[in-house]
């Protein structure tokens, strides 16, 4: 696709009722080996988390992750995850991340790849509303 076109950044609206409902499927797994790849594989076409996603995978010159948080106020945590997360985050030509295939979990579909990060330093960027404010958090995970 990018030899082809010259492109490097793809998303889609994975979830809408016309593209989940015709095909039955995600892409989760393709979009986790482009980001390997060293496209830019967005999902939801969510545009503020795309420009983030696209800048930091530039900045950071190796893929990156582009999450969903949820807090879990009772275990004191904050859970970020993505069916679409690489599994070479330590760079293009390191060891990637062991994963488990699994089902996509919203729509119980296709094949997802659950990434089994280890311990270490990370760095969680974000804009805010509107874009007005880059937030940029490193953090011990």
């Amino acid at each position: 696709m990018s030899e082809a076109s010259g492109g490097d950044w793809v998303t889609v609206n994975c979830l809408s009722v016309n593209t989940l409902g015709r095909v039955r499927a995600t892409p989760c797994m393709a979009f986790s080996i482009m980001n390997d790849g060293g496209l830019v594989a967005t999902c939801e076409a969510d545009p503020t988390a795309m420009v983030i996603h696209y800048l930091m995978r530039w900045i950071a010159n190796k893929p990156v992750a582009f999450y969903d948080p949820t807090v879990n106020i009772g275990e004191g945590k904050l859970i970020l995850a993505h069916c679409t997360s690489p599994t070479r985050m330590r760079g293009f030509n390191e060891q990637p991340f062991r994963y488990i295939a699994t089902t996509h979990h919203e729509s119980n579909t296709s094949v997802a790849p659950k990434v089994l990060y280890e311990p270490g330093i990370v760095t969680t960027a974000g804009f805010s509303s509107f874009m007005v404010l880059l937030f940029l958090v490193n953090w011990f995970v």
